[in-house]
């Protein structure tokens, strides 16, 4: 999972950090603002079909989990710092001061028949997926 610091701008008076929603990899559909949870409370826990997510953090510490159905990632999100989760990545994002505020851009509208809730039903897709792959013919000899 790739981290990347937001410029920031500092006065006396004020901390700017603009953000160029060009800058991300797709044309955000919905956002969703995650605040008030308490410290090691959890969120998430799910993947996405389609749906491509980057995750800003705008206050606190935010730990973040995936599984890519091969291998576990684990990163730390903190204040000014972001990171872009793809489809058909298992995720969970951990409040770690209770005092945390989470953005995130999602690349579709809600639809609940995006989400893979259950992480059993993920592997099994994953497998699923990875055996599809391997039986794509090659066509170096056609």
């Amino acid at each position: 999972m790739k981290i990347k610091k937001l410029e920031s701008f500092k006065s006396s008076d004020v901390n700017l950090t603009p953000f160029d929603l060009s800058e991300l990899p797709f044309t955000p559909q919905r956002l969703l603002v995650i605040k008030n949870s308490n410290k090691g409370i959890g969120y998430e826990e799910s993947a996405h079909l389609e749906n491509r997510q980057y995750l800003i953090c705008l206050k606190g510490i935010i730990k973040i989990i995936t599984h890519d159905g091969k291998k576990y990632d684990k990163s730390i999100l903190t204040e000014g710092y972001s990171t872009l989760i793809e489809p058909y990545h298992w995720n969970y994002h951990e409040s770690m001061t209770g005092d945390d505020v989470l953005l995130i851009a999602c690349s579709n509208p809600f639809d609940r028949e995006d989400y893979i809730s259950d992480f059993s039903e993920f592997v099994y897709k994953m497998k699923e997926l990875n055996r599809e792959k391997k039986k794509v013919p090659n066509d170096k000899h056609r």
